[in-house]
């Protein structure tokens, strides 16, 4: 994978400021499958390949405009091309399974107006969706309110409508290309209440109450089950669907944060939630990623000094994070061992939690100013104290047991870049 973007800011003049950015990101990834002949064989005969191609070209310009020194206007378009390719090959048949690409333009034209008084400040705004894979539509308006009704406190109530594409796997479900093609963006009213209490100049509070009810979700078409696309992850199934099914989040979470100062940073977080949603069927279940609980901690600290005239830094990070473990649906094991392959309780989706997880990520940089451009060396260790987090399950039909996949596990990362 990679990516490449640039950035300009141009004033125009006192009141006129013109951004631009642009970025293009591409990926290529693969998943062969080999399978064992038979407990007493070490020979394997290659079983299918799993293949993701995808390419974005994004460019995001917006005019900004000061009508006043309490009035502010922004308006702009994001125009992103996109082209996602998965497919599923069978290396018995040397026949595709399933997939297909799908391309289009996603076009994002925004409005935003804001008007500030001496405690209160009004945030009105819109963002229209198009997407010409399907040619899709969404309008979604935005409003918002803030008021200063405390020395350094404030409390806000923001509304808005909000829509996200389909991933690619879901639009290409069907037994053929097309079948899933016509379905909506996913669509999610999302009301917040805020409360902020700056400290200090550095050091900020945060609460936040939130809810979503989203609707517009693809579920089964012509039969009753818990299928949702709420809860896609990976994998392919030959399934039509319908923009039917409806979900629910809602929650609360608190944040502490200090922003660098005196070569120090660190924020901490704690988010408490719930996410439910309902397939063709009517039943109200888990989410796949209703893990009930996130709580996330982060400290930074840099050491600069300098060397035979030259400025350096040196940086060390840590990361934490403790969640609740995602859900998984059960595993008929008589039906597994029946069909020889895994064969879930669809009855009782997601009602089995995984253990919760634990993970600490550590990066240490070195860095380097110059007048031109500046140079960061960094080494980043994901999962630094190889904890063993659940990934998944499922059943092996050679050794006829459910087995337990893991997360990985020390992950070193060695990384330059240079930004100009």
């Amino acid at each position: 994978m990679g990516a490449v973007g640039l950035t300009l800011f141009q004033p125009i003049n006192e009141k006129w400021n013109w951004n631009l950015s642009a970025v293009f990101s591409s990926l290529d990834a693969s998943r062969n499958t080999d399978r064992y002949l038979g407990t007493d064989s070490v020979a394997v005969i290659p079983f299918d390949e799993d293949h993701i191609s995808q390419q974005k070209f994004s460019v995001n310009t917006f005019l900004k405009y000061r009508i006043k020194s309490n009035s502010r206007l922004r308006f702009g378009i994001v125009n992103t091309l996109l082209s996602d390719e998965k497919v599923l090959f069978s290396k018995i048949t040397n026949q595709k399974i399933s997939g297909g690409k799908v391309e289009g333009v996603l076009l994002q034209p925004y409005f935003d107006w804001t008007y500030d008084l001496s405690d209160v400040s009004f945030n009105l705004g819109f963002r229209s969706v198009f997407f010409g894979y399907n040619n899709t539509f969404s309008f979604e308006p935005r409003v918002g309110f803030k008021w200063n009704f405390l020395e350094k406190s404030t409390l806000g109530l923001v509304y808005s409508l909000q829509s996200q594409r389909q991933l690619p796997q879901v639009y290409l479900m069907g037994e053929s290309d097309s079948e899933n093609g016509t379905l909506e963006l996913t669509k999610a009213h999302h009301l917040s209440l805020i409360y902020e209490n700056f400290k200090s100049d550095h050091v900020r509070w945060k609460a936040e109450v939130y809810y979503q009810s989203l609707f517009d979700v693809p579920v089964a078409k012509g039969l009753d089950n818990s299928f949702s696309a709420l809860n896609v992850f990976d994998g392919t199934l030959n399934l039509p669907l319908k923009s039917k099914g409806t979900g629910e989040n809602y929650g609360i979470e608190l944040t502490a944060q200090q922003y660098f100062y005196n070569n120090i940073f660190w924020l901490g977080n704690v988010s408490v939630y719930e996410s439910t949603y309902k397939g063709s069927d009517g039943i109200k279940r888990d989410t796949r990623f209703n893990g009930n609980y996130i709580v996330n901690g982060t400290f930074g600290k840099e050491f600069p000094y300098s060397k035979k005239g030259k400025d350096y830094i040196l940086g060390v990070n840590l990361h934490l994070n403790y969640s609740g473990g995602l859900r998984e649906t059960p595993i008929d094991e008589v039906a597994s061992k029946a069909a020889g392959t895994t064969i879930l309780d669809e009855a009782t989706a997601f009602s089995l939690k995984q253990k919760d997880v634990f993970k600490t990520n550590l990066r240490v940089y070195w860095k380097r100013d110059k007048k031109r451009f500046n140079s960061t060396l960094s080494l980043d260790i994901q999962n630094v104290t190889n904890n063993k987090n659940v990934s998944f399950q499922y059943y092996d039909a050679l050794l006829d047991e459910v087995v337990q996949q893991y997360q990985l596990g020390l992950i070193p990362i060695l990384s330059y870049r240079i930004e100009f």
